[in-house]
């Protein structure tokens, strides 16, 4: 159907929700943590959503790749991105923690942990100017360099015209992009990345179950 005859999508989930499949022989524990949105592709707020997760988890001086792989090196791999679809959205964090403590010894108090800090990070996330000033810069460089590519942006239009009321070109998009504020970026944070709307989906192997 088109965007325009979609009902409105609200989120039914009222608490945490967990996924582990524990029967797998691997040496890290490959996990990620989704918030789902209650808008989607036609909703402005989709641009907050991609800076929220630029400043979590978008590169190597993010909050969470800061607190989780450089501060305690608990994770091989830790981001942050968003979806979204003609009803909903989703903001999603995939790491790929480590398992073993420092003597080699599976240890799943090493995945708790960063777990637990990523967690940590999500709720209390208060974004701050610097901050955002580095996610728009980032965001409007990666439109600028995406741009260059045709596949790419046969993409970018097509799925503007599906789900959209009107289609922007690659600037602006980035027009767009330096004119989110700090409170809707904040705003957008508080509404979305709440403790009973999460999922957590991991593999494992089976001391981490």
């Amino acid at each position: 159907p088109l965007a325009s005859e979609h009902r409105p999508f609200r989120c039914a989930q009222a608490r945490p929700r967990l996924l582990c499949q524990g029967r797998r022989e691997t040496d890290q524990c490959h996990t990620v943590l989704a918030f789902p949105t209650d808008f989607g592709a036609r909703d402005q707020r989709r641009r907050a959503a991609s800076l929220v997760c630029d400043m979590l988890g978008g590169y190597m001086s993010s909050r969470l790749w800061t607190a989780i792989r450089e501060r305690n090196g608990w994770a091989y791999s830790v981001g942050m991105g968003y979806e979204d679809f003609a009803e909903t959205g989703l903001l999603f964090v995939h790491m790929g923690l480590k398992t073993r403590g420092p003597s080699g010894e599976p240890d799943p108090g090493v995945t708790r942990q960063a777990l637990l800090t990523a967690l940590r990070e999500l709720e209390g996330f208060e974004p701050t100017a610097e901050e955002l000033d580095t996610a728009r810069g980032h965001r409007r460089g990666q439109l600028a360099m995406r741009a260059e590519s045709s596949s790419w942006l046969a993409q970018f239009y097509a799925m503007q015209a599906l789900h959209r009321d009107e289609v922007d070109d690659v600037e602006q998009e980035r027009d767009a992009v330096a004119r989110v504020t700090l409170e809707q970026v904040r705003s957008l944070a508080r509404e979305v990345l709440r403790p009973e709307r999460c999922t957590l989906c991991c593999i494992a192997s089976a001391p981490h179950t």
